[in-house]
C-alpha cells in the first residue's frame, strides 16, 4: 500500500468511529444522485495531488481530500449554527494528532503536516445541510522506478 492509500484509509477509519450511523460514498458526486435520499451521508473525494521533486527518486506530495457531510437541516434559522456544530465535529474527528499517524501510533506517521484549507456551510436543497471541508496532506513518497546506481 502507498502512503496515499494509508492516509485515505486512516481518514475513513477516524470518520467511521465518530460517524458510525452515516452512509459513505467515494468519488465526486452530488446530492442529486441516487444516494441523495440516504442521509446523513459523508462524501469524500481525492482531488488531484501535486508532486514536487525533492531529489532524484523522492517527491513531496500534496494530497487534497474533500469531505462533504450532508444531513437534514433541523431549522432554516439555525443553518450556520448547525453547520458550525457539524464542522467542529469533523475537525475533532480528523485532527487528532500533528502528523496524521496510522492508528495514532507515533511510529505510524503518514504525513509531516496536514491542515484544513477551506470549508463551507450551505443549504444544498430545501432543508438539506451541507458542510464541506478540504484537507491537504503533505508527505514524501519514493519513486521506485528511479535507478540508484548508474552504470
Amino acid at each position: 500500500m502507498s502512503k496515499r492509500d494509508d492516509i485515505v484509509n486512516e481518514l475513513i477509519r477516524r470518520l467511521k468511529i465518530q460517524f458510525s450511523d452515516v452512509y459513505y460514498f467515494q468519488g465526486d458526486g452530488g446530492v442529486w444522485g441516487s444516494w441523495g435520499r440516504q442521509l446523513p451521508a459523508i462524501h469524500y473525494y481525492e482531488m488531484p495531488a501535486g508532486w514536487e521533486l525533492v531529489k532524484p527518486g523522492m517527491y513531496q506530495v500534496t494530497l487534497p481530500i474533500q469531505l462533504e457531510y450532508f444531513t437534514k437541516l433541523q431549522s432554516k434559522i439555525g443553518l450556520y449554527v448547525e453547520g458550525r456544530e457539524k464542522l467542529e465535529k469533523i475537525q475533532q474527528t480528523v485532527e487528532l494528532d500533528e502528523r496524521f499517524s496510522k492508528g495514532l501510533t507515533p511510529s505510524g506517521d503518514l504525513a509531516y503536516t496536514y491542515s484544513m484549507v477551506s470549508d463551507e456551510i450551505i443549504e444544498v436543497m430545501d432543508n438539506l445541510l451541507g458542510v464541506g471541508v478540504i484537507y491537504e496532506f503533505k508527505f514524501t513518497e519514493r519513486f521506485l522506478g528511479y535507478e540508484t546506481y548508474r552504470h
